[in-house]
């Protein structure tokens, strides 16, 4: 038993326990239905179930199942939650599959958003290509993103659980580090107040890199460990890359102390820092497909606009007061930088939980003891990543290279949460050692109680949309949903300003403005795709906007868009062409031209971007060109036929991409059958005596 007393623990959570009480502010504007209290109720008896015996090992994923859907219940219930990246996601969602469907099974080229973007190619894919399964099942947006929900909140559980378990605590200090993940207030935040999808489907990774690199740094000989980072490393980059840059900033803190805290029969530092080399290698070599057209072609959108490399992030810092004011969600709103008028959490809280707090505070407290892992380096980490969080500590963040794309220093809310989690489910062996089964079941039933009750409010919402399976297009007033007549199902027409996209995919309508424009080029963007300039109409129709969706109203404004198509003979004025006729392919665009047409420049109203090839009638390929951003390509005089096609290998960037991943995964595929072979057992074929 602890020397330090065994009513520490419950001590601490009570305290933990009174000060969320005595600071909660405010009401849910969407609270949680009784049913999805039930189920966190039934979550929690079933973990502490699960802990209390070896035979009850089905429990604990039963457990964690229940868990899950608990802190999925917004999504469960008719309806969606009204979030700042909802329309984003929904959007991309319904749009990635509209290509899929198309018979694009990877969409690098998105003609359903903007004015054409590559979506894929910069927005992490993992997020999205997860929910096709249920798509392919019939399963809508809003029902996709439950199913995300639900998808990572189990991962959460299931990782932290995993790694409890892999730094040798018991089977209850991994049930409760995987329920503390999972309700972790900024937990449910991000995913239902923000949804911010790469974000909350990235949570269930960063406890096995964080602890992979760990094991790695400290010379233990786990040849689990590397595969791990590198596989995780993978996911994560696949996933979030701002996760990625948060991994890399605390994983670089972890490996520094693991190399100067290392146990006797650690392996040399020289083999360890090579081990972590070239699973860094690897690990970026099997993803370079992706990152590196990522990297070389990011120049030529408008990301750069919105995050600037070097430039100071504090102002948008969480305040020192936030993480243990219980500060809950009376409507949705938009967080202002400090000190850009009134207080930044009435908008947007950011409450940490005084429930993780009081874990916090426990795992550095940690009395000594063998078996498990000591928690305490895990705590020192999640507290310097809630610290850099807030203001002025994260002052110290501001021109620093690569951590400032972070943009809002408020999101290491994130590792910190999974980091606290983590130390408190070790810290929970430490401080139950010696104590009798009842002692300890009751000890882990006050923990989850507590956190439990702290975020039992944050099951709801701040502001939510009605159910609206079936309608179609839509739009809305308040929560309330009004179908959107008018707008044709059977061709391909450019809408703006509709916040969600139709219930089904039996349209072939795209979303031309605003979202995602930050893929744009940064002129088009600066002309069209801006969230605070709204485009004239006659700019709408100069880049082929048939309907404006406006809200509260089922009868959208219809505009006269502008031939797709425009042709500009060398000498002459540019006109539309009304009688070419337009076929979208997957990654193609095929235009068929009127007889007659004289030498000139022809252009297509969708982005230009690198990788675009362009064909006249049946002469050879070349790069297609741009005017004004977009799509063109000079003509001879009598031309037929124009075929723009999306290329795979084109730039150079992309090609080597491919090639670099190939190449590695070929050496992955030679170590993995040298050490089948080498541990594969040999039957002994001589004769016996």
């Amino acid at each position: 038993m602890s020397r330090r007393g065994p009513w520490v623990w419950p001590a601490v959570l009570v305290v933990g326990l009174a000060l969320a009480a005595g600071t909660t502010e405010s009401t849910m504007g969407a609270p949680p239905d009784a049913w999805g209290l039930w189920v966190l109720v039934a979550g929690v008896g079933l973990v502490v179930a699960a802990a209390a015996g070896e035979g009850r090992r089905w429990l604990g994923g039963l457990g964690i199942a229940v868990l899950a859907l608990a802190a999925s219940h917004d999504f469960l219930r008719p309806g969606l939650a009204r979030g700042h990246d909802v329309a984003h996601h929904v959007w991309a969602l319904w749009s990635l599959w509209r290509c899929v469907l198309d018979g694009d099974w990877l969409p690098r080229w998105n003609p359903y958003l903007a004015l054409g973007i590559p979506l894929l190619q910069f927005y992490a894919p993992l997020p999205y290509m997860a929910a096709w399964p249920v798509q392919a099942l019939g399963a809508s947006p809003a029902e996709a993103i439950t199913w995300l929900t639900v998808l990572g909140q189990a991962g959460t559980g299931v990782g932290l659980y995993a790694c409890v378990r892999w730094c040798g605590g018991s089977r209850g200090a991994g049930l409760l580090a995987a329920a503390a993940g999972m309700l972790g207030p900024y937990h449910l935040m991000d995913q239902t107040f923000r949804v911010a999808l790469g974000e909350t489907m990235a949570f269930p990774l960063f406890a096995p890199l964080l602890v992979a690199i760990w094991k790695v740094a400290r010379g233990e000989r786990d040849p689990k460990a590397p595969w791990v980072i590198g596989v995780g490393a993978c996911a994560l980059l696949l996933t979030h890359l701002l996760s990625v840059v948060m991994v890399i900033a605390i994983g670089g803190i972890l490996t520094a102390v693991g190399l100067a805290r290392r146990p006797r029969a650690a392996r040399s530092r020289r083999d360890t820092l090579v081990t972590l080399a070239l699973t860094g290698a690897l690990t970026l070599g099997a993803s370079a497909a992706w990152w590196l057209p990522v990297v070389v072609e990011v120049e030529h959108t408008s990301v750069k606009d919105i995050s600037r490399p070097g430039r100071a992030i504090s102002p948008m810092a969480a305040l020192p007061d936030e993480p243990v004011i219980r500060r809950l969600w009376p409507r949705y709103g938009v967080r202002r930088a400090i000190g850009s008028g009134a207080h930044p959490g009435k908008a947007m809280p950011m409450y940490f939980g005084c429930g993780l707090l009081a874990l916090l505070g426990l795992a550095l407290l940690t009395p000594g003891g063998r078996g498990t892992d000591d928690p305490r380096p895990w705590a020192v980490a999640g507290l310097l990543a809630l610290l850099f969080a807030l203001w002025p500590f994260a002052r110290l963040l501001d021109g620093v290279p690569i951590i400032g794309r972070i943009m809002f220093p408020w999101r290491l809310y994130a590792p910190a949460t999974v980091l606290v989690a983590l130390a408190g489910g070790l810290a929970f062996d430490r401080w139950t050692a010696g104590l009798r089964e009842p002692g300890r079941l009751a000890w882990l039933t006050i923990a989850l109680a507590v956190l439990a009750w702290d975020v039992s409010p944050f099951l709801g919402a701040a502001d939510r949309v009605d159910d609206h399976e079936g309608v179609g297009l839509f739009t809305t007033s308040g929560s309330r949903v009004i179908p959107v007549e008018g707008v044709p199902r059977d061709r391909f027409v450019r809408v703006e300003d509709a916040r969600f996209p139709p219930s089904d995919y039996d349209w072939t309508l795209a979303m031309s403005r605003v979202v995602f424009p930050d893929y744009l080029p940064s002129a088009l963007r600066k002309r069209y795709g801006k969230y605070s300039k709204k485009p004239s109409v006659e700019q709408s129709q100069e880049y082929g906007a048939s309907f404006r969706i406006r809200r509260g109203r089922g009868q959208p404004m219809v505009l006269a868009p502008e031939p797709l198509v425009e042709f500009r003979p060398d000498r002459g004025t540019p006109r539309g062409l009304a009688e070419a006729t337009v076929a979208l392919a997957p990654e193609e665009v095929r235009l068929g031209l009127p007889e007659g047409l004289p030498e000139g420049r022809l252009r297509f109203t969708m982005s230009w971007f690198p990788g675009w090839r362009v064909q006249v009638d049946d002469g050879p390929w070349a790069d297609a060109a741009r005017a004004s951003s977009l799509l063109a390509v000079r003509i001879p005089s009598g031309s037929r036929r124009v075929t723009f096609r999306y290329s795979a290998v084109r730039p150079w960037d992309r090609a080597a991409g491919l090639v670099l991943s190939g190449l590695t995964f070929v050496i992955l595929a030679g170590v993995g059958l040298r050490r089948g072979r080498r541990e594969w057992p040999r039957d002994d074929h001589r004769p016996r005596a």
